[in-house]
């Protein structure tokens, strides 16, 4: 792709600016993401089938495996054919499928990102961090750079595969039978509103949310996912999450809380996850997956803030990103100083969202290079985008 001189993708491939990349966590609608990434780019085409076909072979050569990479019976290799047609938006959202096409997703949009000379690697690319499950996309991206081998990618997914195989067995996991439900808004047979493990909370502070959780709630639910100062994900039965929504309503007022449950079927970043995380490290391990070596670019943990240049973040990758609750609020604002550029790589927008309104008023720029403003705004020296001030 072209890119104009004085473009602000080419002043970060100089380092005149300083730019953080960063990744979503699980997006329900990832195959239309990688649709549309893919569009015009037959080398990326290409290069997904490398991916999918590594799989195929992974599949072959370890039989076990089949019902976590064989999504619904879907032969890996067929992926890129089907994504759309073949799989209803309840077994795309399911764990299995949805953590491995966001990861390939993902990875096809920092290629593609890296064509306009903006990857790990690069003078102006200071740091890369990834919303719960983007951190193994940031990962991979931060230790390969530019080209991330196709071997790397299937790593990726597979290790998704496994732990969403054991989160499956948490307390707290729905089937996708129960995402088709939530996403047609029908009830559940005995007439009660379909729920999931995983509900977003918009309106009250952190310390007003522990309030209201230690109140009205159980303790089998907590705060996952900071996403914002006043936005939130909270784990956890489904039915109890409900219940404490219409405790609060009740004696508070409707007002107090904004909820709506997530189409996730495994309730992610729990802490009472403690046992189904230690499963999660063994069978990475066990099929001989390791994230280890010198990292092109700092790799930022999401769940304290802390920076990783080099060795063996396995442990640590699949903790965070199961167990461990995710600080997005406080990470990024810690993270990015005035005048710095955070480019969400995409093909999801949601994390470049969410991250605008913590920055607000920081000075900081804010680009979603999934849409097409966005890659207009690295790629044209006439549309650069305006930092965020109030």
């Amino acid at each position: 792709m072209f890119v104009e001189c004085g473009s602000l993708g080419e002043a970060i491939g100089a380092g005149e600016k300083s730019a953080v990349l960063v990744f979503s966590g699980q997006d329900p609608d990832w195959a239309d993401g990688l649709a549309r990434a893919l569009v015009g780019r037959p080398a990326l085409r290409q290069w997904c089938e490398e991916v999918l076909a590594a799989i195929a072979a992974r599949l072959e050569a370890h039989p076990r495996m089949l019902p976590a990479l064989a999504a619904d019976g879907i032969d890996p290799a067929d992926w890129l054919d089907h994504p759309t047609t073949t799989w209803t938006a309840g077994e795309r959202a399911g764990s299995t499928l949805c953590l491995m096409g966001s990861t390939l997703a993902h990875l096809v949009a920092a290629r593609a990102l890296a064509e306009q000379g903006v990857h790990a690697g690069v003078p102006g690319v200071v740091a890369v961090c990834g919303h719960s499950s983007g951190m193994l996309s940031a990962w991979t991206v931060a230790r390969h750079g530019a080209e991330v081998p196709a071997g790397a990618a299937a790593n990726a997914m597979v290790t998704f595969a496994l732990l969403a195989q054991e989160a499956s067995r948490h307390f707290a996991s729905v089937d996708t039978v129960a995402l088709e439900r939530l996403f047609d808004g029908e009830p559940r047979a005995d007439g009660t509103p379909q729920t999931t493990p995983m509900m977003s909370v918009a309106g009250p502070t952190e310390a007003r949310l522990a309030e209201l959780i230690a109140r009205y709630g159980t303790d089998r639910m907590g705060i996952s996912l900071q996403n914002c100062w006043d936005r939130w994900v909270l784990s956890g039965p489904g039915d109890e999450l409900a219940a404490w929504v219409g405790a609060v309503a009740e004696a508070e007022g409707p007002e107090v809380v904004n909820a709506d449950f997530l189409p996730s079927s495994s309730g992610y970043h729990h802490r009472l996850l403690e046992a189904e995380t230690q499963l999660m490290v063994d069978s990475v391990v066990a099929e001989g997956l390791c994230f280890d070596g010198p990292l092109l670019t700092p790799l930022v943990d999401a769940r304290d803030g802390t920076r990783h240049t080099e060795g063996d973040l396995t442990r640590r990758l699949v903790e965070s990103m199961a167990g461990n609750a995710v600080r997005w609020a406080d990470t990024i604002s810690e993270l990015v100083a005035a005048g710095d550029v955070v480019v969400d790589v995409g093909p999801s927008t949601l994390t470049a969202a969410l991250t605008r309104r913590v920055l607000r008023g920081s000075g900081a720029t804010v680009v979603a290079a999934g849409s097409r403003e966005g890659a207009r705004s690295l790629t044209l020296a006439a549309e650069w985008p305006e930092p965020l001030v109030d």
